[in-house]
């Protein structure tokens, strides 16, 4: 059986983490779909560290040009283990490519604007600033990767999501 927060649980902001992710439909379905995504999240870092150090410390390469290297690396075995594995998506790889890309460039957006709050404005820590971004985005892009990126099948996941249908001429 599956659980779905009270009525006034949601009413009174009193969600967590899985009460949030089983308010996105899908129920324990959505929370492993959730859990393969932080693992490819997970796994992709520690490769791309992995790559950046080889490639700085082992063969000498700038720093600069290994980060470059494992960023790209990185960027494109993070779209394939999302792709097949995190949102099992069968549906066109290109244009999920470009959606990827973007909602990346947005969570960059996200991170810098929330380290210019939080350390320039209010004069936090950049420490813990840095971490709050980091989950916001983790939680940004996971909803765009779920209902954009990786549409399920059936639903539109064309772009359009929440404007009216414009009829195609033939």
């Amino acid at each position: 059986m599956l659980w779905y927060p009270a009525p006034s649980t949601v009413a009174k902001g009193r969600l967590g983490l899985l009460d949030g992710l089983l308010l996105l439909g899908g129920g324990a379905a959505t929370i492993g779909q959730f859990l393969r995504y932080l693992a490819v999240g997970l796994g992709t870092n520690l490769f791309v560290l992995a790559i950046y150090y080889g490639a700085s410390l082992g063969a000498g390469l700038p720093p600069k040009t290994s980060l470059a290297v494992a960023s790209a690396i990185g960027f494109v075995v993070s779209f394939a283990a999302n792709r097949f594995w995190a949102f099992r998506f069968t549906g066109d790889g290109p244009r999920a490519f470009l959606r990827y890309a973007a909602s990346y460039v947005g969570s960059f957006g996200l991170q810098w604007l929330i380290l210019y709050l939080g350390v320039d404005i209010f004069r936090l820590p950049h420490s813990w600033v840095v971490l709050f971004g980091l989950g916001c985005a983790t939680a940004g892009v996971y909803v765009l990767q779920r209902y954009w990126v990786f549409p399920a099948k059936g639903s539109k996941g064309d772009g359009n999501v929440g404007l009216p249908e414009v009829p195609q001429r033939n």
